[in-house]
């Protein structure tokens, strides 16, 4: 294993069993890349992280025990939301002929994020899990003119398709006090049915009722796309999905893309209105054709 960050290089060499946790964060562009092997497979993870937080934990074994012989899993985190914050992380796993990986990038400015992965490699499997969740809190933005973004691209490629989920999200200083924000996104790739989902929540505060407008005017922004792949010649599986569906030829009752929403003040304090957007997509193992649903 090599750990880069600062300068510090560590180098480390063990036989048998192996167990070991790392742990870093930084201010500045801090990355580790590792690679683990046995008779069974391999997995191999890159971390890079600028104002975030990175643990980590590995057991490595000769032989298969309660269904594993190597097991990877970390978490990461924003650092100080008032900063930049990127997260990227890449992991893949390969036992026999099968080989999964994923590749997700996580930024954000005056808003917060976390990250699990999980990695699980025996003699018949090769799987990897993932998810993360966001949020815009009250005390977020720095000041009274600074913004709300984050944005997250996950890419995984699993039975033979590399699918493509990303989403962004705009937020003035003032949206705290009128509604919530949170988003998040999964994935979980197996031997034989891999699966990934995103999503961004917005509800009012009681009191307050959203509308579409304009960017100009409106408190929030937001959008996410899907896309997918035929992983060895690139060939397009569907063509590309927006949550919300664009307004265009197309798509003349289209809602818009991306979504803008502005907020105003109503009498009954009982009343709120939530604003949900989803998008999924399951495969399997020799699948011809696949789409993917969004809402």
């Amino acid at each position: 294993m090599i750990l880069r960050g600062s300068g510090l290089a560590i180098k480390a060499l063990l036989f048998l069993f192996i167990s070991y946790v790392y742990v870093f964060s930084g201010s500045s562009t801090v990355s580790i890349s590792c690679n683990y092997y046995n008779d069974d497979g391999e997995l191999s993870e890159d971390v890079s992280v600028e104002n975030a937080g990175f643990a980590g934990n590995v057991v490595i074994l000769p032989y298969e025990v309660q269904g594993f012989s190597i097991f990877s899993e970390g978490k990461g985190q924003t650092a100080d939301v008032h900063s930049n914050s990127e997260l990227s992380h890449k992991i893949s796993a390969t036992s026999g002929e099968t080989t999964n990986e994923l590749q997700v990038d996580l930024k954000s400015e005056n808003a917060r994020y976390s990250w699990e992965n999980k990695g699980t490699v025996s003699p018949d499997q090769a799987d990897l899990s993932c998810t993360s969740q966001g949020t815009i809190s009250p005390g977020d933005s720095g000041g009274e003119s600074e913004l709300s973004e984050a944005s997250s691209r996950l890419q995984a490629t699993s039975l033979g398709k590399t699918i493509t989920a990303e989403s962004a999200l705009r937020a003035s200083p003032a949206t705290t006090a009128v509604a919530s924000v949170e988003w998040g996104l999964g994935a979980k790739l197996g031997t034989h049915e891999s699966m990934l989902n995103q999503y961004t929540s917005i509800r009012s505060h009681p009191g307050y009722l959203t509308f579409p407008t304009s960017q100009q005017v409106g408190f929030i922004t937001t959008g996410m796309t899907l896309e997918g792949q035929y992983a060895e010649n690139g060939t397009p599986l569907f063509t590309k999905r927006y949550v919300p569906v664009p307004k265009d030829e197309e798509h003349p009752e289209g809602f818009g893309f991306p979504l803008t929403l502005g907020v105003m003040k109503v009498e009954d304090d009982s009343v709120y209105m939530e604003n949900k957007l989803k998008m999924s997509m399951k495969w399997q193992e020799g699948d011809v054709e696949t789409t993917g649903d969004g809402e």
